[in-house]
This record gives structure tokens, C-alpha cells and sequence, in this order.
């Protein structure tokens, strides 16, 4: 009941934080997809903003679990003291939201490839999503594994 009662007030911020990254993300991913595809910047636009809106909201249950499997949980050497004893402890999120970005990269590439090719496929050729999606999502994600890096070396240096 503790892990619940704790784990819900950091979903939130994690949410917050999604939010301000997701307009960025949109701009990245269409910006690339338009000029990867040659297609017009308006309807790249739209398929941007569905795939991450989609793939968001696939992708909350996956970050929900992992906050709450995290929070209170300490990372630990085998002799059991405890990695980072810092009094702040906020490293700890940002930790878990960068390794979290790993599996939700592959989400991301996976659910958004068919989406854009759902959206756009009278534009472009089917063979070349999928290549369009693993550098759309390089180059978004290469922002956020940034982003991430930034709030951790913030939290560790706050005390």
C-alpha cells in the first residue's frame, strides 16, 4: 500500500515531464519524416502527432509499471550498501525514466511505423518505413536520452 501511495504523485511528474517533451518530439519526428519521405510538411505533421499521441498513451501503462516497481527500491551492491548515497534522491527517477526509454524506443519505432504508413501510405513507398521510422525515432529519442542525461546531472549535483 506504501509503494501506491508514493508511486502516484511521481506518475504525475513523469506525465508533466512527457508533456513538455512531446510537442518537441512531434516537431523532431517530422521534421525528419518529412525529408526522409519528400513528403509535405502539413500531413507529416498529422501523422507525427497521431503515432505520438498513440504510442503515448501504449506506453503509460508500461511507464506506470515501472515507476511503482522502482519507487522505494534502492539500488544495492551485493554486500547491500546502497549505490549514490546522496541526500537527494531524485537521481533515483531520473535513472529509472532514462532506462525506461530504452524499451519504449522499440515501442515507439514498432506502433509508429504502422501508423505512419497508414497515414501516409498513398505518399511513399511501403519498403521504405521501415528505415524511416528506427532514424525518425534516432533523432527524437537521441533529444530525450539528452533531456534525461540533463535532469540526472542536475539532481546529482542538487543537494
Amino acid at each position: 500500500m506504501f509503494l501506491a501511495d508514493t508511486g502516484i504523485p511521481l506518475i504525475f511528474v513523469g506525465i508533466r515531464a512527457m508533456a513538455l517533451a512531446l510537442p518537441i518530439v512531434i516537431i523532431i519526428e517530422a521534421l525528419y519524416c518529412s525529408r526522409i519521405l519528400k513528403t509535405k510538411i502539413g500531413i507529416t505533421f498529422v501523422a507525427a502527432t497521431v503515432a505520438n499521441v498513440i504510442s503515448t498513451l501504449v506506453g503509460l501503462p508500461l511507464y506506470s509499471f515501472r515507476v511503482y516497481t522502482s519507487h522505494g527500491a534502492p539500488m544495492l551492491d551485493p554486500e547491500g550498501h546502497e549505490f549514490f548515497p546522496y541526500p537527494n534522491e531524485n537521481w533515483k527517477f531520473s535513472a529509472a525514466i532514462l532506462l525506461l526509454l530504452i524499451p519504449t524506443f522499440f515501442v515507439s519505432v514498432f506502433i509508429e511505423r504502422w501508423i505512419y504508413q497508414w497515414i501516409l501510405k498513398k505518399r511513399t513507398e511501403e519498403t521504405r518505413f521501415l528505415r524511416m521510422s528506427w532514424l525518425i525515432h534516432l533523432a527524437s529519442y537521441t533529444f530525450l536520452v539528452l533531456a534525461g542525461l540533463g535532469a540526472l546531472f542536475y539532481s546529482l549535483s542538487a543537494e
